[in-house]
C-alpha cells in the first residue's frame, strides 16, 4: 500500500509540476512580449524625434546605445518595402526582412510581439509600425499616399529568461 501511494504521489506531483511549469512559461512569455512592445514604443518616440530633426547620425547613435543592452540582439528600421534602412549591425543594411510578422504589422498597422527562434536560440521580436504624421510629410509624402513610413523591428534575446525558467522549474521539482 505504501509503495502504491508513493507511486501515485510521484505521478501526481509530476503532473502538477508539468502543468505549473507550462503556466509559468506562458505567463513569462506574455510578460516578455508586453515589455518588448513597451520598449519599442519608447524607442520609437526617441527615434522619431531624431528623424524630425533630420539627425541621421543621432538616430544611428540612439540605435547603437540601445543595442548595448545584452538582452537586445538587433534593431532595424525598415521602409514600407521591408528594406532595412538603419540597423545596429551594418550587415543588415539593404536586406529585405520579409517575414510573416513584418508583413502582418505592415498590413494591420498594429504593433506586435511574438516568440522567434534565431540560430536555435529563443527570443522575442517586437515590430512597431511607424505611422506617417503631419510633420513627417516633408520627406515621406502625403499621409493618404503613404500611411506608414516603415517599421521598427527589435529582436530580444531569450536565453537568460529560458535559463531562469529552467532554474525555477528545477526548484519547484525539488520543493515538490
Amino acid at each position: 500500500i505504501m509503495a502504491a501511494l508513493a507511486v501515485v504521489m510521484l505521478v501526481l506531483s509530476l503532473a502538477f509540476l508539468i502543468a505549473l511549469s507550462q503556466l509559468y512559461r506562458g505567463r513569462i512569455n506574455a510578460e516578455q512580449e508586453r515589455a518588448a512592445l513597451q520598449i519599442g514604443r519608447l524607442l520609437h518616440a526617441a527615434l522619431e524625434t531624431a528623424m524630425l530633426r533630420r539627425d541621421l547620425p543621432g538616430l544611428q547613435a540612439i540605435l547603437n546605445d540601445v543595442a548595448t543592452d545584452p538582452d537586445i540582439r538587433a534593431i532595424r528600421i525598415l521602409n514600407p518595402d521591408l528594406e532595412v534602412r538603419f540597423a545596429t549591425d551594418p550587415a543588415f543594411l539593404g536586406e529585405h526582412l520579409d517575414a510573416a510578422e513584418t508583413r502582418s504589422a505592415l498590413e494591420t498597422r498594429q504593433p506586435l510581439a511574438l516568440p522567434v527562434a534565431s540560430g536555435g536560440d529563443a527570443g522575442v521580436r517586437a515590430v512597431e509600425p511607424v505611422a506617417n504624421r503631419e510633420p513627417c510629410q516633408q520627406c515621406h509624402g502625403p499621409i493618404a499616399a503613404q500611411p506608414l513610413n516603415g517599421l521598427l523591428v527589435i529582436d530580444y534575446d531569450g536565453a537568460g529568461l529560458d535559463a531562469e525558467m529552467r532554474r525555477t522549474g528545477l526548484a519547484l521539482a525539488l520543493a515538490g
